[in-house]
């Protein structure tokens, strides 16, 4: 047997039936066995009540539900089931393929519909492959939203990114023209020219790591120049010097 591994959707097939004729329930077994490809767990119901009780510890991925039995219908049978939360996709079976029985079906929540005259083991695995299909789209559909949401979060820090970027190169350029002025005020023979000088070169690579972000969020570009390394590296190494122990 092949379990039903594909793409993480289920290992295991899980089948509830609730149908109030022991027969037909006993054809429904047989029927599944025939369905060779999936391994597959059944158990079956004659009513609605008992099928919930059963499937508090089941927990079937599939209920097919004969469409009236003695005292209910499916759609009351699918109602209760959603009443209390069952996630599982539900499949009508039917005497009678009336358009508005099936209809009202479709709108409580079933996903698709078997004629009783016409079941075989082909339209049940036809019913499974389409379900198997159905889940493996919503996975995928998940897997996308979230991809979605990450993204939204990933612009959202950009956005905020580019106008931290933006008042901070702000800053930096009021910064550089007061050092500037200070610098021509002060004179290269003052003792504190040198300081203003690493002020000033330490402002301009803090404006090159603005524009950085500015780039990052879309609201700036690259410049792509030439430099050396080893000046690069020995700025690197005496900021890094100034602030680890």
């Amino acid at each position: 047997k092949l379990t039903l591994k594909q793409k993480g959707i289920m290992a295991k097939l899980k089948i509830l039936l609730i149908d109030d004729s022991a027969s037909d329930r006993y054809l429904f077994r047989r029927l599944l066995k025939e369905i060779s490809p999936y391994e597959i767990d059944y158990i079956d119901a004659a009513n609605g009540a008992e099928g919930l009780a059963l499937n508090a510890s089941f927990v079937c991925d599939v209920l097919f539900v004969d469409y009236l039995l003695d005292s209910e219908n499916a759609n009351d049978i699918i109602k209760l089931f959603l009443l209390n939360a069952q996630t599982c996709d539900f499949v009508l079976l039917t005497g009678v393929t009336d358009a508005k029985h099936i209809s009202e079906a479709f709108k409580c929540g079933a996903v698709d519909y078997l004629a009783k005259s016409e079941l075989s083991s082909e339209m049940i695995e036809r019913t499974l492959r389409y379900i198997l299909r159905k889940r493996e789209g919503e996975i995928e559909l998940k897997r996308l939203q979230k991809q979605l949401i990450q993204m939204e979060k990933l612009q959202s820090l950009a956005i905020l990114a580019g106008g931290i970027a933006h008042d901070f190169n702000n800053l930096l350029t009021s910064m550089m023209g007061h050092v500037s002025i200070a610098k021509q005020k002060i004179g290269t023979a003052n003792s504190a020219f040198q300081n203003l000088q690493k002020i000033d070169e330490a402002v301009k690579r803090t404006a090159e790591l603005s524009n950085q972000m500015l780039a990052y969020s879309g609201r700036g570009v690259f410049n792509f120049v030439q430099t050396k390394a080893d000046q690069y590296f020995k700025n690197l190494i005496s900021d890094l010097g100034k602030n680890l122990p």
